[in-house]
């Protein structure tokens, strides 16, 4: 994670008679990098007995620090580990002027506040020191905070939501308003910013994933899907409404049914008014949606595999659901057909034609080599 700080340092007077002031340019840095302020003080306006100090004033959380006496670190003043110290203050001589420099070091989001620069005249008294203060400013990429967001968010159809997602960071950031999938907001518009995403009336395809992103210009942005979970009955569609198979003992079908329900509901087999469970013959699965597969949020593969067709395996198949707010069903006929149908039968054309090669291959080595041992 990168920290800009940007340096704002701006002097003013307090006696035009000891020093000329002038602004320093803004300055910008990353997290790491080292800033400097620098004091400019002119040569002609000094007089006999001075010394300079740099103080870091007080804010919320630290006190006012004094950090260097001229050249001399009068605070704690740790090493880093690129093997430098936190604070390094000089004083360079220029034609007409002196530069009084502070140079922060491996800048973090705790260098942020106020730092003067005073000149302390030999006689005068304590505030009518020139001084020049210098504001430090820490920009913080955005972050989603734990408290004020949501994480989920439950309602029913027909009933309004509110979705809420807060964010921190300097200068404050822009919380923008998307669905995980690209498909437009409730309401047509693909984006909406503000912190609260509120859908007066909720329906049943609002359900899913809502991201919220925080941007404030300081990579990198940061963003929290909060998913919307509509409580209402199970809705069952079969994903093929007749399937057919030929009869055989090494040919296999899959029954599938796409069903969604909040709570999750209790999912069933049926043929006629027998229920299916697992067993040498059937093989039933529960297997959740995932991104890409074009499914709704939520929405469960419910299949069923019957293993060796045979003729007593045709017929209608149910697929039932169940919550407490209700119950749906879906209805698939598995029919005869005279060959395969589906992925597997490749695998059992290839099994036969190996088993076919290898019988003429037999027969044709018994007729060779009984024709060379002179049995034919």
């Amino acid at each position: 994670m990168k920290t800009l700080v940007t340096l704002a340092l701006f002097l003013f007077v307090r006696d035009g008679s000891c020093m000329i002031a002038k602004q320093i340019d803004k300055e910008t840095k990353e997290a790491g990098q080292d800033g400097i302020l620098n004091c400019t003080i002119d040569k002609d306006q000094m007089v006999t007995g001075q010394r300079f100090s740099w103080q870091r004033l007080a804010n919320d959380a630290y006190p006012t620090n004094v950090i260097a006496i001229d050249t001399d670190i009068v605070t704690r003043n740790p090493l880093g580990d690129d093997g430098r110290k936190k604070y390094l203050v000089t004083i360079t001589s220029l034609k007409g002027s002196y530069i009084y420099s502070i140079n922060i070091r491996r800048l973090v989001e705790g260098d942020h506040g106020e730092y003067r620069c005073t000149v302390m005249v030999s006689g005068w008294a304590t505030d009518a020191y020139p001084s020049t203060t210098g504001e430090l400013v820490v920009q913080l990429p955005p972050g989603v905070d734990d408290y004020g967001s949501d994480t989920m968010v439950h309602t029913f159809e027909g009933s309004s939501a509110a979705l809420h997602c807060s964010a921190g960071g300097v200068p404050e950031p822009t919380v923008t308003w998307t669905r995980a999938n690209g498909n437009p907001l409730p309401g047509g518009q693909l984006s909406f910013k503000g912190n609260e995403l509120v859908i007066p009336k909720v329906e049943y395809d609002d359900a899913g994933i809502y991201r919220c992103t925080a941007e404030n210009g300081v990579r990198p942005p940061e963003w929290r899907d909060i998913p919307l979970v509509i409580f209402h009955s199970p809705r069952m569609d079969a994903f093929r409404k007749t399937i057919g198979q030929a009869v055989d003992k090494n040919y296999d079908v899959e029954l599938a049914c796409i069903v969604s329900g909040d709570p999750e509901p209790e999912l069933m087999w049926y043929k006629q008014d027998k229920r299916i469970t697992d067993d040498h013959k059937h093989e039933v699965h529960k297997i959740f949606g995932l991104p890409g597969q074009g499914l709704r949020y939520a929405s469960v593969w419910f299949t069923l595999r019957i293993h060796n067709i045979q003729a007593g395996d045709y017929g209608n198949y149910t697929c039932k659901a169940q919550n407490i707010y209700g119950n749906d069903s879906a209805n698939i006929t598995l029919y005869y057909t005279p060959t395969c149908q589906g992925y597997a039968c490749m695998r059992y054309d290839l099994v036969a034609a190996a088993q076919s090669i290898r019988m003429s291959v037999l027969l044709i080595c018994l007729t060779f080599c009984g024709h060379y041992l002179g049995l034919s």
